[in-house]
């Protein structure tokens, strides 16, 4: 026999750490969008080398930086997972 509740696919449980992780990606979110809203962003160009010729650069790789309200960088590992999603 089955639960008339367990049968409805937009009853959802609540589970603390799947909220959690999904509050702390809308305030990731929030804070990109409103840095690039206030132009709190940065473009870095970091060289490629060769491995092949160490002494010869390839191109250049493009980064985005991205500050807080107080200048600071907030370094890229915090934000790039949820931005690329």
């Amino acid at each position: 026999m089955h639960d008339q509740d367990s049968a409805d696919p937009t009853l959802t449980l609540s589970n603390p750490l799947s909220e959690a992780v999904s509050a702390r990606d809308r305030d990731i979110l929030s804070m990109v969008n409103t840095a690039i809203r206030k132009k709190r962003v940065l473009m870095a160009f970091q060289p490629v080398i060769q491995t092949a010729r160490p002494d010869h650069m390839a191109f250049h790789e493009g980064l985005i930086r991205v500050l807080d309200h107080n200048g600071r960088i907030i370094p890229a590992r915090e934000f790039i997972g949820v931005v690329e999603n």
